[in-house]
């Protein structure tokens, strides 16, 4: 019966509020991982880069050409603001 309440509870809540729009996102594409991945990896965001580079060094034997075009890659968010990074605290991904 308590969940019934609740239910109800939140229904006539809602019915109250003011009409409001709240939209959620989530792009769960492999490109979007990818640049997570590109940006943590080349210290453009907060993350456990360290979590990171075992994973790609170790477990996806990164090479020296991987290296190159890593050091060449540049987000554009990151061209207007490289200081955005520094301003950011660690996120750890888990």
């Amino acid at each position: 019966m308590d969940r019934l309440a609740l239910s109800v509870a939140l229904i006539v809540a809602s019915a109250a509020a003011p009409a409001a729009s709240l939209k959620f996102h989530c792009d769960a594409a492999e490109s979007a991982n990818a640049v997570y991945h590109l940006a943590c990896l080349a210290g453009h965001i907060p993350c456990t880069q360290d979590v990171f580079e075992r994973f790609w060094h170790d477990t996806r034997q990164w090479t020296a050409a991987d290296q190159r075009e890593l050091d060449a890659w540049e987000p554009a968010s990151v061209r207007d603001d490289t200081s955005a990074s520094e301003q950011m605290k660690e996120s750890p991904f888990w």
